[in-house]
């Protein structure tokens, strides 16, 4: 899960850091702050999983996987953002939203790979009940 998360890092959110450099597209303040208030969420949740995995650790595994919620909150409220500020009259708006919504999209994959390795540590009745919970949810 490392391995796809660095993945993702790499290959995905550097073409797309490349791509608004090329295309010119600058990143308004207020989108600066929801992008760095998920990137945040997403450092903990990261940090978190890798330190669950470490020292077998159940208790913080629990703590990453019921970020769920929050994770999933903070991208619609980033969503709505954007899409307010696709009708915004800015030069640009239409690229900037897809790189937007794009790094948004890769920072909630990130997420699922750092669910993914905190759930490795919890019992096996647990992650049956939380795949089965995952299920219900879709």
């Amino acid at each position: 899960d490392l391995e796809n998360i660095g993945d993702i890092i790499e290959t995905n959110l550097v073409e797309l850091g490349r791509s608004r450099i090329d295309q010119s597209v600058a990143i308004s303040v207020p989108t600066q702050k929801v992008l760095t208030d998920f990137h945040e969420l997403l450092k903990r949740a990261l940090r978190g999983a890798i330190q669950a995995v470490s020292q077998n650790n159940s208790q913080v595994a629990s703590l990453v996987i019921d970020m769920k919620d929050e994770i999933s909150t903070l991208a619609n409220s980033a969503a709505v953002h954007q899409a307010a500020r696709l009708v915004a009259e800015e030069p640009n708006r239409i690229p900037a939203y897809t790189i937007e919504i794009d790094i948004i999209e890769k920072q909630k994959r990130i997420y699922y790979f750092a669910k993914r390795m905190a759930k490795t540590v919890m019992p096996v009745d647990e992650q049956i009940e939380l795949d089965r919970a995952a299920e219900v949810s879709v």
